[in-house]
């Protein structure tokens, strides 16, 4: 017997099920993608949407699932901070790009305020030595 889910549950495929029913889309690293469910069959099936995937051309963004091999995931259920940027990456295609601009932005500003201040430290010590 499965559990109950509802449309805009994320869920992804149990670590257990190697060959499932649906086709079901990887991420990197070999794992299972999470998805969103956009519609429940009559039959029982999932609908599930992949907002975290950026599709080209003519690749299906949504697929099946059937409800005994999928399980609930949320930001309470993933464990570290880890999976827990992982989900939140599931959300959008666009947050790894983000997220890249903005830790180079801040390595960046970084590297001039501590090349300023060393800058700043060798002019002083050379007015020091009379040079």
């Amino acid at each position: 017997m499965a559990k109950a889910y509802y449309v805009g549950q994320f869920v992804r495929l149990k670590a257990n099920v190697f060959t499932p029913r649906f086709e079901w889309p990887r991420k990197r690293g070999r794992a299972w993608a999470t998805g969103r469910i956009s519609e429940i069959l009559p039959n029982g099936c999932l609908v599930v949407k992949f907002p975290g995937m950026l599709v080209f051309g003519e690749e299906p963004n949504f697929f099946l699932a059937d409800p005994a091999e999928v399980e609930q995931v949320s930001f309470d259920t993933c464990a570290g901070v880890v999976g827990k940027y992982q989900h939140v990456e599931d959300f959008h295609w666009a947050l790894r790009p983000f997220a890249i601009t903005l830790s180079l932005y801040a390595a960046v500003k970084l590297s001039i305020s501590i090349g300023r201040n060393v800058n700043a430290k060798l002019k002083k010590g050379r007015r020091n030595r009379g040079y």
